[in-house]
């Protein structure tokens, strides 16, 4: 009786659930062939196949192609996509750039990405083209400026302005040139050579002559002024001294921001899934598992990395059972049922719904009418429990449990009597026999009595009746003289079964 109120209470909470906000988890992305995939932006992951990388949505669509090396981050909102080749020098093929809003612009030439310079600044990107001559491309990946084999060196625009470099290391010149290529002017004095000097901060570079003796040049006035040789001459990424731009050797990058934060992954003997506050939205199941992040989560099911969607509101799973308890005849089979209620996400679906009977561990076939699933099992005691689990797409979705209790049919024994002779035989004895057959599949035990008027012998025996079997006794009637009239005698057992006779006219031996 308890294990049946507990099973009422189970069935109970699972149909309250019905009631209230509920979320399932579906598959954004089924699994893959890529070796990983990482979350790189909104909507946007990185993939890994063969140890090339890639970029796509989340719906598997390709932004992309899985044959780069490296994907920078961003700097004035674009991120290099460099590819494997590389030119004479080792430095890699800028593939496009993806843009921090998640546009993926490819480039129709081949450009080569400079060490220290993968960014765009100011616009313009330095590179190589495919002969080794430097230039600028602009965010089409088209040449903008350069790539004739002019300049032997470029650094980054900043300020509309960059630093460019002709001839080779030991005979190196300075140049700084505007945004269409044109070299500055620098007017320093009558006989003032120019020999070094920085990109433009604020407006100015620093430049020095041949003397060692630095200036700063107004790149607006064309006037230049003195200013003390720095004492750090290290430069920053842009081709400043540190000391004067206050900035870093190295480009400020940024990476996309965290998405909003989710479900966490729980764990239980060495997989994953999804609980919250202590309800399972997703059984356990991934070797990995990565906490949603805008409503995502990237798993890894049986090798393969998949993306999971979480999708808010509806039902839940729910299972009730119409009846749970059966009265049975022996050795037949019951068909048990029970219903499921499937969140409308998965609806129209084909659900892969799997019984296994707990104590056995048999898996038990079923069949579904518009929700409603039944199996058949043959009761071999007084209840059976089931574990029920739902799968779709290859993901373990829900398991709960169901219970039935059986009670047995009793069949009636069947009695026959008869009568050998109503003549008494020479012991003054009229015989009456009464068979008792056992129609059902089983052995029966029964108590068989046989009870008749005053001249009858009563009777009782214990028998165990096979089953379809039969068993035969018999008493009799005291018939010492004289005629007797209107005797009976009936026979029943403790398992049912009855048969009389009545109105018998017995004579005695002699007669």
């Amino acid at each position: 009786m308890m294990r049946k109120r507990i099973v009422g209470i189970v069935v109970l909470m699972f149909l309250l659930s019905l009631n209230v906000t509920a979320q399932s988890i579906v598959w954004q992305l089924k699994p893959t062939d890529y070796s990983e995939i990482v979350r790189f932006g909104p909507d946007i992951y990185k993939v890994t196949k063969n140890g090339k990388f890639g970029l796509i949505h989340s719906n598997g669509d390709v932004i992309v192609p899985v044959t780069c090396n490296r994907i920078t981050d961003f700097y004035e909102g674009k991120a290099l996509v460099l590819g494997s080749e590389t030119d004479n020098e080792g430095f890699p093929q800028v593939l496009g750039y993806l843009t921090d809003q998640g546009q993926y612009v490819q480039f129709e030439g081949t450009y080569y990405a400079l060490k220290g310079l993968e960014f765009y600044s100011n616009g313009l990107l330095p590179a190589n083209d495919a002969k080794g001559r430097r230039g600028y491309l602009d965010t089409k990946g088209n040449a903008e400026l350069g790539f004739d084999g002019k300049w032997s060196g470029v650094m980054p625009f900043t300020e509309d302005h960059a630093v460019v470099f002709t001839g080779k290391k030991d005979n190196r010149k300075y140049h700084l040139i505007d945004k269409n290529g044109n070299n500055v002017r620098f007017l320093l004095g009558n006989g003032i050579e120019l020999y070094g000097g920085t990109n433009v901060y604020d407006g100015q570079a620093v430049v020095w002559d041949t003397n060692r003796k630095f200036y700063k040049y107004n790149v607006f006035t064309g006037k230049s002024s003195s200013f003390k040789e720095p004492g750090n001459k290290q430069m920053d990424y842009l081709y400043c001294f540190m000391d004067v731009s206050n900035r870093a050797k190295t480009a400020p990058t940024y990476s996309f921001p965290e998405g909003q934060k989710g479900l966490q992954p729980v764990s239980q003997v060495n997989l994953y899934g999804y609980s919250e506050d202590g309800k399972v939205i997703l059984p356990c199941q991934f070797s990995q598992a990565t906490a949603f992040e805008d409503g995502l989560a990237v798993v890894t099911l049986q090798g393969q990395k998949g993306i999971l969607r979480m999708v808010r509101g509806g039902a839940d799973f729910a299972l009730s059972i119409p009846t749970s308890h059966f009265v049975y005849d022996p050795g037949s089979s019951v068909n048990c049922a029970f219903q499921l209620t499937v969140p409308e996400v998965w609806s129209g679906k084909n659900m892969e719904v799997t019984v296994v009977d707990q104590a056995t561990g048999e898996r038990l076939a079923t069949e579904n009418t518009a929700g409603t699933y039944s199996f058949k099992m043959k009761p071999n005691s007084k209840e059976s429990n089931y574990d029920i689990s739902v799968a779709s797409e290859g993901l373990a979705l829900w398991s709960g449990s169901a219970s039935y209790t059986f009670k047995k049919r009793e069949m009636d024994l069947r009695v026959s009597l008869s009568i050998g002779s109503t003549k008494a035989d020479k012991d003054d004895k009229v015989y009456v026999y009464a068979t008792v057959t056992n129609p059902g599949s089983e052995a029966v035990t029964a108590t068989i009595t046989m009870v008749g008027s005053s001249a009858f012998k009563d009777f009782s025996k214990t028998e165990t009746i096979g089953a379809g079997s039969s068993v035969k006794v018999s008493s009799y009637f005291s018939v010492p003289s004289g005629t007797l009239k209107n005797q009976h005698v009936s026979a029943s057992t403790s398992r049912g079964g009855h048969d009389f006779k009545s109105g018998l006219t017995l004579t005695p031996f002699y007669e």
